[in-house]
């Protein structure tokens, strides 16, 4: 297998062959979100970026990408820039927690509401490894990780994905393993389930998982999947 205001504008310049050219990326200033960002202006795709901080991107000011301040939990915001030249959203948006809370959960229903609202459905969302069916995948350390250090987390995320799948839109989850804060990039898999007795290697470049998410939006075949991405 292999791998708080808004202010618009039109550009008609992107690249060829692209089924979704026009993209709201949210969490662009996370470790998966900001090569994600650079990789799909690199693509050609015109990119709006929603963030609380935008002196925190690393990326030259273009035509085809537009930076907008604000939160992600903001409806009338939403709204605004999915009723604006938006055929999919990409979502790198995480938080930890240490008690039992639903950021996640609650920040996806807004989402999916305005885009529902908005008529924009195509969705690729960063999910985990651990969620769900697939916390059987690990050795004793990531059982551990799963079931003590980030257990809010997952129960969280896992609710985040029930919401997806009932939404009715064309989406696609993927599951990474721990992501490396690493530039590099080298041969990975994508899976949906394994044999018994095969462990994946629970690590990932934030490159490859950018990637991934990129070469996903662009698959039919995706829609409606939830996948998983290791070395």
């Amino acid at each position: 297998m292999q791998a708080s205001g808004a202010t618009f504008s039109s550009v008609d310049t992107v690249g060829p062959g692209l089924t979704y050219p026009s993209l709201l990326l949210l969490g662009s200033s996370g470790r998966v979100g900001h090569p994600l960002l650079r990789s799909a202006l690199e693509r050609g795709y015109r990119v709006k970026v929603l963030v609380r901080d935008p002196s925190r991107l690393r990326v030259k000011a273009q035509d085809r990408l537009e930076l907008v301040q604000g939160d992600a939990r903001d409806t009338d915001l939403l709204n605004e820039l999915l009723r604006h030249n938006v055929d999919a959203v990409l979502s790198t948006l995480g938080k930890y927690i240490k008690r039992p809370e639903s950021p996640m959960t609650e920040m996806t229903s807004t989402l999916l509401d305005a885009m529902k609202r908005n008529q924009v459905r195509r969705l690729i969302c960063l999910s985990s490894l651990g969620v769900g069916e697939s916390r059987r995948y690990g050795g004793l350390v990531e059982q551990y990780v799963v079931r003590i250090v980030l257990r809010h987390v997952l129960a969280d995320k896992f609710t985040q994905e029930q919401l997806i799948r009932k939404s009715g839109l064309d989406w696609t989850l993927l599951r990474p393993p721990r992501i490396l804060d690493e530039e590099f990039s080298r041969r990975y898999d994508v899976w949906q389930q394994l044999p018994a007795g095969v462990k994946p290697s629970w690590k990932i470049s934030k490159v490859d998982a950018a990637t991934e998410m990129l070469n996903l939006l662009e698959s039919p075949a995706s829609v409606g999947q939830t996948l998983h991405l290791s070395y």
